[in-house]
């Protein structure tokens, strides 16, 4: 059906413009807006596909535990192959496909309608994961398909406060038993990257985070003004010396700088002041961490 591809396509003929020389700014605007809600467009159909294959290949095998796994595997490596991503992308395309049909519908009309971008579906369905069989997730996604139709841009943060503000409401319990959940999952991972680089991370409570995060900005900070790095080398330097305990010293070509540096051995003066908003009731109660 789409063998020739999108670009032997007429481009007028999917309401873009045919050619964008000379076009005036607004009509480049207009024709970048169009193409992301395009994008979104595409997104959702993508998702239905992926929700009508899971309903032929998988929903006839669900009374058997055994089966339904086999088929979902099954569903997801048809997917796989086609899209030439991996099996757990598959998988994740099945996941996120379902949970629009079934418990987020109002979502997914958002999505094709290009209120969001298809990168918001991951938060969406993240955040409102612990609602799926619930009396209310009707309702969660209902109002969170009105919240998204009000006028103005979402960030991430601004996404995922809403949803949680929203799942709140509904089930105080849900949101914090999710936040126990993700720092279960805490984890640490090393990826390869190029040019004899690696990436580092790792998923902390956010007051450890903070705490880390002071650490390394003050070790950094222990050069003088002629040190050649960037603030983002120094504290990746920093990070190291920390984890190491191996001395952290100025670059500079200065022989009499006196930047204090760190010998690796001696503790950091670091101080993390952190705020806490809560009420009286949970101060109160003995169990609560």
């Amino acid at each position: 059906m789409f063998e020739q591809g999108w670009a032997t396509r007429d481009p007028e003929a999917m309401g873009l413009p045919g050619t964008l020389l000379d076009a005036p700014v607004n009509t480049l605007l207009s024709t970048m807006s169009y193409a992301a809600a395009g994008l979104s467009y595409l997104e959702w159909t993508r998702y239905r596909a992926a929700a009508e294959l899971h309903t032929r290949l998988v929903l006839p095998h669900e009374m058997s535990d055994h089966r339904l796994m086999d088929a979902t595997t099954h569903c997801a490596a048809r997917i796989s192959a086609v899209l030439s991503i991996s099996q757990g992308a598959g998988e994740g395309i099945v996941t996120r496909a379902v949970a629009l049909r079934d418990r987020l519908p109002r979502v997914a009309e958002c999505l094709r309608d290009g209120l969001i971008a298809p990168k918001h579906i991951h938060t969406i369905i993240g955040r409102t994961d612990l609602v799926d069989g619930t009396t209310y997730a009707r309702e969660v996604d209902t109002e969170i398909a009105a919240a998204l139709q009000r006028r103005g841009s979402w960030s991430d943060t601004r996404m995922r406060d809403m949803i949680d503000r929203i799942v709140y409401r509904h089930d105080p319990d849900a949101v914090r038993e999710r936040r126990v959940l993700a720092e279960k999952n805490r984890s640490f991972w090393i990826d390869a990257g190029p040019d004899g680089m690696a990436y580092l991370g790792a998923t902390m409570t956010a007051e450890k985070a903070v705490v880390l995060a002071a650490a390394v900005q003050e070790l950094a900070g222990r050069v003088c003004r002629k040190d050649p790095r960037s603030t983002g080398a120094r504290s990746s330097d920093a990070l190291f010396a920390l984890a190491t305990r191996t001395a952290y010293e100025c670059q500079c070509d200065d022989p009499d700088c006196s930047a204090p540096g760190w010998t690796g051995e001696d503790g950091l003066l670091t101080s993390v002041i952190v705020h806490v908003v809560t009420d009286t009731t949970t101060i109160a109660d003995s169990t609560t961490t």
